[in-house]
């Protein structure tokens, strides 16, 4: 590699540790055609059940970006309940996967305390659908989980 090579790869480099994080920012807050997927995951409609059931959650003054964050992860969530079912056996391994994997998945998104009801609101309809109790998830009780988490990704329209 010649040096002016190397120099320019070494410029871009500093410019990028010294301004890269603020140059994302100024490039997510004033381009949103950009940054926003507008190949969104169409979620059908569930069941009108399961819709009264997730009302509280859509009567919620949700800011439309944590929705859709919120939505892309019980929807994914959703699909591998159902199609990954050696994956999570039973309702207390899927709580714990859920806590985990929620809190990984939302790490850095500035969520924390910002919808204070939102979190136990969730858990509270999981619960209503699967119980409280530590039980195998057969195909009745995955049936169950899959169609709420559906439903909960459905109503962050």
């Amino acid at each position: 590699m010649g040096n002016s090579v190397k120099l320019v790869l070494i410029a871009v480099l500093l410019l990028g540790g010294m301004w890269g994080e603020k140059a994302v920012t100024f490039i997510k807050n004033n381009v949103p055609s950009i940054i926003d997927n507008t190949d969104k995951t169409t979620i059908p409609d569930p069941d009108i059940a399961y819709q009264e059931l997730t009302k509280p959650l859509r009567e919620m003054a949700i800011d439309p970006k944590d929705a859709s964050e919120i939505r892309d992860f019980f929807w994914q969530l959703s699909q591998m309940i159902r199609h990954e079912p050696e994956l999570i056996k039973t309702t207390e391994q899927f709580r714990e996967f859920n806590m985990v994997a929620g809190g990984l998945n939302f790490a850095g998104l500035e969520m924390k305390d910002k919808y204070p009801d939102l979190g136990e609101a969730i858990d509270k309809i999981i619960m209503d659908a699967i119980g409280k109790e530590d039980v195998p998830l057969d195909d009745t009780k995955r049936e169950a989980l899959y169609t709420i988490l559906h439903a909960i990704a459905w109503s962050m329209k």
